[in-house]
């Protein structure tokens, strides 16, 4: 009768911690004993990135996109309170603002913002992402005003291509000749100023529609005068941890090998990145043959690339990026910033290398949602009206709440679970 009477009261146990009363009740302990502990607090740093998912709209089309059709239908914009007030104590301590998640450009309320945060906190180093179909001369103009990181996600080399590989929907045929000519317009205006080492870094999405053309992508980025490329394999297509199938595997070959090669032929020249969604677990074994490949055989299977790129060094470019923002009053910001601007990798009580964004970094999402970067995922639970209290925010209460607190241990003691196993910011062996 006892055995039974215990084993009844284990099942219940059991079953109680499937239930959600079960797994609050916990979560409400953990967070009582990380509050607890304030080892694990921090004052608010001065050298923040502020991440802002400013709208979840989008002006383009792309086959390969992951965020769906809604981003086309309604107009969805970050709380504007939060942007003119509640954020105001933090813009003072802001090293980057990076405006996310949607195509800023495409709405007037994102011109008036960064016109807004130029005026106002000119310290910031901006950093935009666009498609560079509405960016126009107003957008150029200010992007050279301010020293804007921008970057463009191009992913083609001309209007045939662009219609194959990126546009899912009728009426595209003129839209490449609109990114092209605003694209090269803004480079135009960044070398009448002297402004060379501002020109945009560039990206392309390969799959199979358009692995072939590589090689020619790289050549019409340096044309353009790119110091930084970067190649995203498409995620539809592969399993990017190195485990699936690929589609169109001989494509994806000639397109890694190139990479591989010409990776070797940039070095310090151009910063070519082409590794973060990498569905192929052994590129090793194919730097390993590049390795053997002498520099004068690369120049000589790729001339057009050797010549554009021969007389460019990519340290002397930050330099030069440093200085123009030192004179401009703008906050300068190390080589690895500049390669990486989404994460900061750095010493806590100069012992543990850690992913530093639990210290230094918030991110937030036009519906609120917060986290630490974009490389880990969104809890409903935690968003920025919850925090909104007699018409303030008291950023101590995020900074120092139980999420950041948890992550902070969980880096400091090499736990990067939740975080995507690709995120560039996880310290490797």
């Amino acid at each position: 009768m006892r055995l039974k009477f215990v084993q009844n009261a284990i099942d219940t146990i059991r079953g109680k911690r499937k239930s959600k009363h079960f797994q609050k009740f916990k979560k409400n302990i953990e967070d009582y004993l990380i509050l607890k502990d304030k080892s694990l607090d921090i004052e608010i740093p001065n050298d923040l990135i502020l991440h802002l998912g400013f709208n979840a709209n989008c002006n383009c089309r792309c086959k390969f996109c992951s965020q769906g059709d809604q981003r086309f239908i309604k107009k969805e914009l970050i709380n504007q309170d939060l942007l003119y007030k509640y954020l105001l104590p933090l813009y003072p301590k802001t090293k980057f603002l990076i405006p996310t998640q949607g195509e800023i450009t495409c709405v007037s309320e994102g011109y008036d913002y960064l016109k807004w945060i130029n005026e106002n906190y000119p310290q910031i180093n901006i950093s935009i992402e666009s498609n560079g179909i509405a960016f126009n001369e107003k957008w150029q103009d200010l992007a050279v005003k301010n020293l804007m990181n921008v970057h463009f996600s191009v992913n083609a080399i001309n209007n045939e291509t662009f219609l194959r590989t990126v546009w899912g929907d009728v009426g595209g045929e003129k839209v490449f000749e609109k990114i092209e000519k605003n694209i090269t317009g803004y480079i135009q205006k960044l070398k009448t100023k002297g402004l060379d080492a501002f020109i945009p870094s560039v990206s392309c999405v390969l799959n199979s529609t358009n692995y072939y053309e590589t090689v020619q992508f790289i050549e019409k980025m340096l044309e353009w005068g790119a110091n930084k490329i970067i190649l995203y394999f498409d995620t539809r297509e592969n399993d990017v941890r190195g485990k699936g199938t690929i589609k169109d595997k001989d494509g994806f070959m000639f397109a890694i090998n190139s990479l591989i090669e010409l990776e070797k032929l940039l070095s310090g020249k151009v910063y070519l990145d082409f590794k973060l969604f990498m569905p192929y677990d052994n590129v090793e074994s194919i730097e390993k043959k590049v390795e053997a490949i002498s520099l004068d055989e690369l120049k000589n299977k790729y001339p057009k690339i050797y010549e554009l790129s021969k007389d460019k060094n990519y340290e002397n470019i930050h330099e030069e990026r440093n200085k123009a923002r030192k004179e401009s009053g703008k906050i300068e910001i190390s080589e690895t910033e500049e390669k990486h601007y989404t994460y900061k990798t750095s010493k806590v009580n100069n012992k543990t290398l850690v992913c530093y964004n639990p210290w230094n970094c918030i991110r937030i999402r036009a519906n609120g949602c917060i986290n630490v970067c974009g490389w880990r995922g969104y809890s409903e639970e935690f968003k920025i009206q919850d925090f909104i209290k007699n018409g303030k925010i008291n950023w101590n209460d995020i900074f120092n709440g139980a999420y950041y607190k948890k992550l902070r241990k969980n880096f400091l003691n090499g736990d990067y679970s939740g975080c995507m196993h690709n995120c560039p910011g996880i310290p490797r062996k």
